[in-house]
């Protein structure tokens, strides 16, 4: 790299700091990645500046920003893993350590077997925090689970950032074999000695089912230091079907994005999604599902809690194509406030290029019904006690959607932490 041209001209336009471009020069220079890959470093925190936070015109106007500049939060290595949580294998910051991986499955640091963690061409039309992430991004996961193979034990990834205020930039590749059935159990925790600082976990999740393959993908996420940030999406191949149900609870922001394409035929997304923001906490989900593939099932389900000055989005666009004839899809959000200063939003839309499908939406922001909160009262309980009743039923639809028992407890009990903190 004794020649910066390439990584000056691409940030032209929008100038980064000084500082900003020797950091993406020396991660560049650690990774020993070609010129091209540097510049598209670069470029990415460019793209970052200049967009918007939302590109689509349905959404423009409906974003929550993190309290603190993103670009603040640089990668380090360390820490330790919490020793009630059993593993396939944990991320340490960039770093990473295997645990008991199920048989039929791979995982590869990419990072440490020296794989190059960007691509390349880079595309134009992403997410403004998908930038952020390939400027920075330090480490990858790949994990490939062999056709034809039916896991008995989930395959557990747990995420731990290290102490001190730090940031990890990663990408995740997962592929599910040709007929293959696997539960996905994404952690994010913290350690005893992870400290107070905060910390940013950036995540790009890019997920392929191939024909036939059958996914359970969980989302368990209660570090109380992260800012996490993620941008999933699923590919299904013909026949495919994927479970998607993800918590976030304890994590002062939280942005989320899940992006479906149902290619195949006949392939079917579930989608679960819940969350608590409380003390001020910002909450930002988006599901995009697009049918391609005839005969294709869609259902996303958003369902939040939001208390003590926070704020919650809930956002889903359902997508169907001139191909997808005889798709069916349907978006249900809905957001329950448990004290006067909380705030949520629902915005539901649909994109329709057929005349042969199914496809309805539904969306609410409500407080906790009154006659229901005075029956418990009556029964002894407190007006809180009662209202946390009521928000553990509210939520009762995501853990039921786990087929794993194992998986499915330590769900609700981290639903039940985050109703009694």
């Amino acid at each position: 790299m004794s020649d910066n041209s390439h990584i000056v001209a691409a940030i032209a336009v929008n100038p980064m700091s000084e500082t900003l471009l020797n950091r993406v020069k020396q991660l560049s220079k650690e990774l020993k990645e070609k010129e091209e890959l540097a510049a598209a470093r670069a470029e990415s925190c460019s793209l970052f500046d200049s967009l918007p936070y939302e590109r689509n015109v349905l959404f423009v106007k409906n974003f929550e920003k993190m309290p603190e500049d993103p670009r603040e939060f640089s990668s380090k290595e360390g820490g330790a893993a919490p020793q009630d949580v059993p593993y396939s294998f944990a991320t340490l910051g960039a770093a990473s350590t295997v645990g008991s991986i199920p048989r039929g499955v791979s995982f590869t640091d990419g990072r440490r077997e020296g794989l190059p963690l960007l691509s390349l061409p880079l595309p134009q039309d992403e997410d403004k925090m998908f930038y952020l992430n390939v400027a920075f991004r330090d480490s990858m996961n790949r994990i490939t689970v062999a056709p034809g193979e039916a896991l008995a034990d989930p395959i557990v990834r747990l995420s731990v950032s290290p102490p001190g205020r730090s940031g990890t930039f990663r990408r995740t590749e997962l592929e599910i074999g040709e007929g293959s059935r696997a539960i996905f159990i994404d952690r994010i925790a913290d350690s005893a000695n992870s400290g107070k600082d905060p910390a940013l976990l950036s995540d790009l999740i890019d997920v392929h089912l191939r024909p036939g393959a059958a996914l359970t993908f969980v989302t368990l996420s209660t570090g109380k230091r992260e800012r996490v940030v993620h941008n999933t999406k699923f590919l299904l191949d013909e026949g495919a079907r994927l479970t998607y149900v993800t918590w976030y609870a304890a994590s002062p922001y939280v942005r989320a994005r899940a992006n479906v394409v149902l290619k195949g035929e006949g392939g079917e997304a579930n989608l679960y999604w819940g969350g608590f923001p409380k003390d001020s906490s910002r909450y930002d989900y988006m599901a995009f599902v697009e049918h391609l593939g005839r005969s294709t099932r869609g259902f996303a389900l958003q369902r939040g809690l939001v208390r003590g000055q926070s704020r919650m989005l809930l956002k889903g666009l359902m997508t169907i194509r001139h191909s997808a004839v005889n798709a069916d899809s349907h978006l249900s959000q809905h957001a329950l406030l448990l004290t006067r200063d909380s705030f949520a939003n629902a915005i539901p839309g649909l994109e329709i290029e057929t005349n042969e499908l199914k496809a309805k939406h539904a969306a609410s922001v409500s407080q906790p019904d009154e006659d229901q909160l005075f029956y418990l009262m009556s029964r002894g309980l407190t007006r809180e006690e009662s209202m946390m009743e009521i928000a553990g039923g509210y939520l009762n639809p995501l853990a039921v959607n786990i087929p794993d028992q194992a998986a499915r407890e330590a769900f609700e009990a981290e639903i039940g932490k985050a109703l009694k903190d």
